[in-house]
C-alpha cells in the first residue's frame, strides 16, 4: 500500500470480518452514551438477506430482549446525530453538571462580595461616627466597638435579657 492510499485503515474484529477503525469508534460512543443500545455487525450472506444492512443498532428492552431499532450501511457520525435526534430524553450530564458548578460559584461570589460590601458599609459607619461607641448588629450577635479600639461580641438573649 502506497503512501498516497487513502483508504481507511482496517480491522479483523472476528469471523474474518473485517471493518474500518472509525467504525469501533462509533461503536464505542453509542455504547458510552446510551448503555441500553449495541451495535452489531452482519456478516455479509449470513442468515440475513442480500439486501440486509451490515449494521444494526439494538436496543436493550426492560424485559431483557433485544429489538432493532435502525439498520444501516455505514457506521459513522451521521449514526450518532441520528440517535441524538430520536432520543429526546438524553441529557449531557456533564454539561448539566458543569452549569450547575458554574452556577453555584457564581451566586458564592455573589454572596460573598454582598458580604463585604456589608462589613464595609459597617466600617465606614463606625469611622464617621462621632460617638465614641458603636453598635452593630449581626444576626443573633451583638457587636460594640469603643474608639479606644476595645470591643465586644455578644449574643442576643431575646427581648427579656
Amino acid at each position: 500500500m502506497s503512501s498516497a492510499d487513502k483508504s481507511p485503515e482496517m480491522i479483523a474484529i472476528g469471523n474474518g470480518a473485517i471493518v474500518e477503525r472509525d467504525v469501533l469508534g462509533v461503536a464505542a460512543e453509542i455504547s458510552r452514551r446510551w448503555p441500553n443500545l449495541r451495535v452489531q455487525y452482519l456478516e455479509p450472506g449470513s442468515s440475513f438477506g442480500v439486501t440486509e444492512a451490515p449494521y444494526q443498532i439494538v436496543e436493550r428492552g426492560k424485559n431483557g430482549k433485544e429489538y432493532v431499532a435502525m439498520q444501516v450501511w455505514q457506521l459513522d457520525s451521521s449514526v450518532i446525530k441520528r440517535l441524538e435526534a430520536i432520543d429526546t430524553n438524553y441529557v449531557d450530564i456533564d454539561a448539566v453538571v458543569t452549569r450547575a458548578n458554574e452556577n453555584a460559584k457564581r451566586e458564592q461570589r455573589r454572596l460573598e462580595q454582598e458580604s463585604m460590601h456589608e462589613a464595609h458599609e459597617k466600617f465606614a459607619a463606625v469611622v464617621r461616627s462621632p460617638k465614641d461607641t458603636y453598635v452593630v448588629t449581626d444576626g443573633d450577635k451583638k457587636i460594640t466597638i469603643r474608639s479606644n479600639g476595645e470591643h465586644d461580641v455578644r449574643r442576643n438573649r431575646g427581648a427579656g435579657s
